[in-house]
């Protein structure tokens, strides 16, 4: 058999064909479209796609610890450019937090924080 992602001839193994259709009850006129190794690696990106996507469903833009994870998963998954957004954003939001801060140590500057702020998240998305 040759396998559709790597175009490797691969042999489906006596082991492998009776967990598939003994254990996961597969057809037996299935058959494998990719090698053992291609497979595994399909199964990887499928988990991490299920992750970042029970992640993002739920996400917490004001939780800098998801945001980093999403950046990783990205990364992982060879999506830089989304990947350097979410550090990007998670940045951004640590900026906010510090301008923040800053506003109610000096009240009288807090308009002018607030212009900042809105300019800077403006720049960044």
């Amino acid at each position: 058999m040759e396998c559709e992602k790597c175009g490797e001839n691969f042999i489906f193994e006596k082991e492998e064909q009776q967990y598939w259709y003994e254990v996961l009850k597969f057809w037996v006129q299935s058959f494998p479209k990719n090698c053992k190794k291609c497979r595994e690696i399909l199964k990887q990106e499928k988990d991490l796609n299920n992750k970042l996507s029970k992640i993002l469903k739920n996400l917490n833009k004001n939780n800098p610890g998801e945001l980093i994870e999403i950046s990783q998963l990205y990364f992982e998954m060879n999506k830089f450019e989304k990947g350097k957004y979410y550090a990007t954003f998670r940045k951004a939001m640590q900026k906010k937090r510090k301008i923040k801060n800053r506003a109610y140590e000096k009240p009288e500057d807090t308009y002018l924080l607030i212009n900042i702020i809105r300019n800077f998240l403006h720049i960044c998305l």
